[in-house]
């Protein structure tokens, strides 16, 4: 069909009919900039939409077939400006997308075209999730000695480093008014 915008809700035919969804709902959904995610009972994740600015953009929701058939449960699903992230029941945290300011959390890449895993929350229990423009934030679970060790492979964010923020956008605004 023709591709237009539409401005009201609409039943998505793909999520509501078949016998796929008959055995595996969707259970939550997520939205980026340019992207939707759909979280089913079973844990697998269906994607449409577009997370980089070049390429074709899936305009169907699609199985992410990187982690159904690799043993993955996703538990969370979140969309940023330019990036997806989903969490897994067994302390995986894949990211991919655009990450200019390094909200994927990939350390030396800024971008993936496809899944990858975030280095510094292996083996952390995410319990929450969610993305915004250039940023990511993550709720870790904390119940027992496994998930202590995890977080305290996490780099910590100062309140120096929140004031050096703050001082630089105080500059760069006193900047723009002259």
């Amino acid at each position: 069909g023709i591709q237009a915008d539409e401005h009201l809700p609409r039943l998505v035919g793909a999520l509501s009919q078949g016998n796929v969804w008959k055995a595996n709902p969707p259970v939550q959904a997520a939205a980026g900039a340019s992207c939707s995610m759909v979280l089913t009972k079973a844990g697998h994740v269906y994607y449409s939409g577009k997370h980089r600015s070049v390429g074709e953009a899936a305009m169907r929701p699609t199985l992410l077939a990187e982690l159904a058939h690799n043993g993955h449960i996703a538990e969370h699903v979140a969309g940023g400006n330019q990036t997806v992230v989903v969490s897994t029941k067994n302390a995986v945290t894949v990211a991919w997308g655009m990450g200019p300011h390094g909200e994927l959390g990939l350390e030396d890449k800024k971008s993936s075209a496809k899944p990858a895993f975030v280095p510094k929350l292996d083996k952390c229990r995410v319990m929450g999730l969610a993305c915004g423009y250039g940023t990511t934030y993550y709720i870790v679970k904390k119940e027992d000695k496994d998930d202590e060790a995890a977080i305290k492979q996490l780099p910590v964010v100062s309140d120096a480093t929140f004031i050096e923020l703050e001082t630089f956008v105080e500059t760069v605004s006193a900047s723009k008014k002259k």
